[in-house]
């Protein structure tokens, strides 16, 4: 099962994603991602570049959160459209198979 959590206000725009599959060992979150994979790192450096955060919560043997959360400033309008909808499209993804984000 996955949830989806979406929470805006004038200030913020934040989606929540969790399952309750194995989840992301520890280290992998712990040191942001895997050698030699992007996935986790470059979510991260794209919500940092539209003044976000992106948080990863394992909890081992119970599934996985993750959290977008950004500015209303770049979320609701703005240049980084382009930037949004691949960001979305991947959450998207996630979403409908969470194993494709696992080893």
């Amino acid at each position: 099962m996955v949830e989806v959590v979406i929470d805006y206000d004038s200030n913020r725009f934040r989606i929540r994603f969790r399952d309750d599959g194995c989840g992301i060992e520890k280290n992998v979150v712990r040191n942001g991602g895997k050698p030699g994979h992007w996935g986790l790192k470059g979510m991260k450096e794209r919500a940092q570049r539209m003044g976000g955060t992106l948080q990863v919560q394992e909890n081992e043997g119970a599934g996985t959160e993750v959290e977008l959360s950004i500015p209303s400033r770049v979320a609701y309008i703005g240049r980084l459209a382009p930037l949004r909808g691949a960001l979305l499209r991947i959450l998207n993804r996630w979403s409908e198979n969470p194993s494709l984000f696992r080893r």
